[in-house]
C-alpha cells in the first residue's frame, strides 16, 4: 500500500531531486543573505519589505508544518512539496468545516482562520520579494493549481468574516449587509466581490464592512497579478525538475543521443 501511494503521489520517474536544507537553518541563511545583500541589491522601502517578510517567516503557521514534515519525510525534497500542496487543501477543508459546523459566528475560529489566510499571503509575498532566495517553480502548471486552492482558501475566508461580521453588528443593533446573511449568500458574496463582478442583490450598508470589501478587492487584485505574472505567462517553462540537470535520462555528456 506504501509503494502504491507513493507511485500515486510521487511517481517513479526518478528524478534527481535537490538536496533540502532544515527549514529553520535555511531561513536563518536567507536573513543573512538579504542583510549582506549577497544574492539581490535592494534598498529602502523594498529592503524593508524583505526583512520583514523573512523575519515573520520565523513564527509562520506554514514554517512550524515544513518542520514538522522534514522529520517525519526525512528531509526529501518531493515528500515536503507533496506535503505542501495537502497543507494548502486541508485549509480548504478547514472553511468547509467550519461553515458546516456553524463556527463562522465564533471569534476564535475566525482569528484563527485570519492567522491561516495571512499564513498564505505571506506565502505568496516571498514567492515574489524573496525570489532570488528560492529554487524556483517545481512546477509551473502545479503553481497554478496551488494559486487557484489559495485563491479559493482567501475567498472563504472572507466569507467566513462576513458571516461574524453580519451576525455581531446584528447583536449590537447595527445592520451589516442589506439583508441577513445565510452562510451560502457569505459565499456567494465573498466570490462575487473577489472576481469585482458585483451584482448588487447582498451588498454592505455598515462602514467597517466596506472597508473589509475594500480589503478583499485588493488581495484579489494581488492574485490576479501572480496568476498572470508568474505563472500564467511561464507554464511552457520548465520547472526545477524538469530541468536537465535533474533529470536521469538526460543527454550523455559526449553530446550523443
Amino acid at each position: 500500500m506504501r509503494r502504491f501511494l507513493s507511485q500515486l503521489l510521487l511517481g517513479t520517474r526518478g528524478a534527481h531531486t535537490p538536496v533540502l536544507r532544515r527549514v529553520y537553518a535555511k531561513h536563518s541563511a536567507d536573513l543573512r543573505a538579504i542583510w549582506r545583500q549577497t544574492n539581490y541589491y535592494d534598498f529602502g522601502i523594498e529592503r524593508l519589505l524583505r526583512l520583514t517578510l523573512k523575519l515573520l517567516a520565523f513564527v509562520m503557521p506554514g514554517t512550524l508544518y515544513r518542520a514538522a514534515v522534514d522529520r517525519v519525510g526525512g528531509g526529501s525534497f518531493l515528500f515536503r512539496r507533496t506535503a505542501v500542496e495537502w497543507y494548502a487543501t486541508l485549509k480548504l477543508g478547514w472553511y468547509v468545516a467550519m461553515f458546516k459546523l456553524g463556527l463562522t459566528t465564533t471569534g476564535g475560529w475566525v482569528l484563527a482562520s485570519a492567522v491561516l489566510s495571512f499564513d498564505t499571503v505571506h506565502f505568496l509575498l516571498c514567492r515574489i520579494f524573496l525570489a532570488d532566495l528560492s529554487r524556483g517553480h517545481t512546477s509551473f502548471k502545479r503553481s497554478l493549481i496551488l494559486v487557484i486552492v489559495n485563491f479559493t482558501e482567501i475567498t472563504l475566508f472572507f466569507a467566513a468574516l462576513y458571516t461574524y461580521l453580519d451576525q455581531q453588528l446584528r447583536q449590537a443593533g447595527a445592520t451589516a449587509f442589506n439583508h441577513a446573511l445565510t452562510g451560502v449568500e457569505a459565499v456567494y458574496f465573498a466570490f462575487v466581490t473577489a472576481t469585482t463582478v458585483g451584482y448588487g442583490d447582498v451588498h454592505p450598508v455598515h462602514h467597517l464592512v466596506m472597508k473589509v470589501v475594500v480589503a478583499q478587492i485588493g488581495v484579489s487584485l494581488f492574485f490576479v497579478v501572480i496568476f498572470f505574472s508568474t505563472v500564467v505567462g511561464n507554464l511552457d517553462k520548465e520547472g526545477v525538475l524538469n530541468q536537465r540537470k535533474h533529470r536521469r535520462d538526460a543527454e550523455p555528456p559526449d553530446g550523443r543521443n
